[in-house]
């Protein structure tokens, strides 16, 4: 006998979303005009968006787990994170959205609406050493609470954000939402870097000490605070321009992706940062080695900059970028003189680590390090920084992290699985899963990618989107 249908059976998830939209923001109103109040003003934001953030993640995880990403720099400034006052941890609108999707999609799996990704080496690997970096947290120079908080959001924030990418991204138009996202990070981070360096403007400023190289060129300091933070997003950014190009067939959308692209390299120039050089030049080489039309195209653009440079090597040897970045031989120092005070660190505790960031006040409190007002050392290397943080049992799992990515992306390219929607989509994303992994290892050995989140959480929503349609599409086989 068969069921009697329902009235409005079509429109019923619809009008579901639309009075759940409606709840919500007539919730988020209803808590603005109550606790409307010069004093109470930035609570009052805070709940607005987290009611907006909850909202979208409902909706749409997948588009909700991108907004967030993308926003997450601007939370400090414009009131975003729901502060609860010393000790105790804040509610910051990446966690409470980052929480809200991996509820959202546990329910869905409870009720049979989704399949969720089973669990695989990769996982096993972040999780050892999640647990191993938020156990250094306890014992970190700063506190127990925040050096768990601190390390919650550097590390475990951007493994979410591969999780749930990993269940979400499975079609090739999810995978372009993906490389959109990316793309929109690089153009708000290629205008604050052009704009800065155009004006001397500071926007966003953060509570900095240096804003110039040497004595004429101006370090980028807005929104990010480091040059760096700027210079590896940009260079994700240009891999997703990159991989967009290869499928995009409209010419206007072609122009404008290769606007963009030579906006995100010119402005990754002007962070005068050298590791942010070479990832761009990183992206270029490797995506170039997977696809033809790139490697007629920018192998021979690369050549003739290069002999370019080298004749008029006599006129740039005098310019400022060479003799204040790329002659600079005190950073290098620098960075060498680290690695020895961070292995005479670790030995302190081989295992276990001196704590979470303890790296440079426990340097400067032991005299390994000489002292310099408003600055506090830190390692420039992410390997170093892990291994000083949690020992081997942080280090070893993070390493083997990356050892898997590799392993991995090698098993899936290997040819693309019979069942994937579009082979050429995945083919591309698992070339840029290349070029992703490969700027994040090499630029790792020159900065901290604990400080950078934005960094991270770029990185690992890239990777769960290669993994998550990998994994679909040898599913469907």
């Amino acid at each position: 006998m068969n069921a009697p249908a329902r009235p409005f059976s079509p429109w019923w998830p619809w009008l579901q979303r639309t009075a759940l939209a409606a709840g919500i923001v007539t919730l988020g109103l209803a808590l603005g005009l109550t606790l409307w109040d010069a004093q109470r003003l930035p609570l009052t934001v805070a709940l607005v968006a987290v009611a907006f953030a909850l909202l979208l993640v409902t909706l749409d995880p997948l588009l909700g787990l991108a907004a967030w990403i993308a926003i997450s720099p601007f939370a400090p400034f414009w009131n975003l994170d729901i502060h609860l006052g010393a000790g105790i941890p804040d509610l910051a609108l990446a966690r409470l959205a980052a929480g809200w999707a991996v509820i959202l999609l546990l329910a869905q799996a409870a009720r049979r609406r989704r399949r969720l990704a089973l669990p695989n080496l990769l996982d096993v690997t972040l999780l050892l050493f999640g647990a191993a970096i938020v156990l250094s947290g306890l014992s970190s120079v700063y506190g127990a609470s925040a050096g768990v908080q601190a390390a919650f959001d550097a590390y475990l924030l951007p493994f979410l954000a591969y999780v749930l990418a990993r269940n979400l991204v499975q079609t090739p138009a999810a995978a372009r939402l993906v490389l959109l996202t990316l793309v929109i990070i690089g153009a708000y981070l290629a205008f604050l870097v052009l704009q800065e360096q155009a004006t001397g403007r500071v926007l966003f400023a953060l509570d900095t000490v240096q804003f110039t190289y040497g004595t004429d060129l101006r370090r980028v300091v807005s929104l990010l605070g480091n040059p760096v933070f700027f210079g590896i997003p940009l260079a994700f950014s240009v891999v997703a321009c990159l991989l967009l190009l290869t499928t995009e067939k409209r010419r206007l959308a072609q122009g404008l992706i290769v606007l963009l692209m030579l906006a995100f390299v010119v402005a990754a120039f002007y962070t005068y940062n050298r590791a942010s050089w070479a990832g761009v030049a990183l992206a270029v080489v490797v995506l170039s080695a997977f696809f033809g039309r790139l490697r007629r195209t920018l192998l021979p653009a690369l050549v003739m900059l290069t002999l370019v440079g080298v004749l008029s090597w006599p006129i740039l040897s005098q310019q400022p970028i060479i003799e204040e970045r790329l002659a600079d031989e005190a950073s290098v120092e620098d960075r060498l003189n680290n690695v020895t005070v961070s292995l005479a660190l670790w030995r302190q505790a081989p295992l276990f680590g001196i704590g979470y960031a303890s790296f440079g006040l426990v340097a400067l409190d032991q005299g390994l390090l000489p002292r310099i007002a408003k600055y506090v050392p830190a390692p420039h290397n992410s390997y170093l920084f892990v291994l000083t943080s949690g020992g081997l049992l942080a280090l070893i799992p993070y390493l083997l992290s990356f050892a898997v990515i590799a392993f991995d992306l090698w098993r899936f390219g290997r040819r693309a699985p019979p069942g994937a929607a579009d082979p050429r989509v995945l083919h591309s994303m698992i070339a840029g899963c290349w070029a992703v992994l490969l700027i994040m290892l090499g630029t790792s050995l020159t900065y901290d990618v604990a400080t950078g989140t934005l960094t991270s959480l770029m990185f690992y929503f890239f990777m769960g989107a290669v993994y998550g349609m990998a994994e679909h599409a040898a599913a469907r086989a």
